[in-house]
């Protein structure tokens, strides 16, 4: 197995890994438990915006501060990268054209603590 060593991530460099991927990881309490949801989603403006976020799941968050999480793995090398993003949740309907192209109900969460580390060949 190769070995690997983790470094901190900036604050740039997060925002950027999270534009490159489109598929996260939203976390939140549910009935008092850690609950993951897998989401599409697109970085616009300082917030994490999840189109189409339908459901009891989504109108529960309205308010609450969350987390969400993306990732790249190379499950080969062992090497990759995860960021986390923690924010209020809001829900909102169609989304001003500053923030996002996309149409119908999202949820935005507003990025307020971003962190990453990166997970990277340890030199022989």
């Amino acid at each position: 197995m190769p070995s690997t060593e983790s470094e901190v991530l900036g604050v740039r460099e997060c925002l950027s890994l999270l534009r490159s991927v489109a598929v996260g990881r939203l976390v939140f309490s549910a009935a008092a438990l850690p609950a993951i949801r897998p989401v599409t989603f697109t970085i616009a403006a300082g917030f994490v915006v999840i189109p189409d976020a339908r459901g009891s799941w989504a109108d529960k968050l309205d308010r609450t501060v969350v987390a969400f999480e993306a990732d790249q793995i190379d499950e080969a090398t062992h090497t990759g990268w995860s960021v986390v993003a923690v924010g209020k949740a809001e829900l909102v309907g169609d989304l001003d054209e500053d923030v996002t192209s996309m149409r119908g109900r999202a949820l935005k969460v507003n990025i307020e603590r971003v962190t990453g580390r990166r997970l990277v060949p340890v030199a022989a």
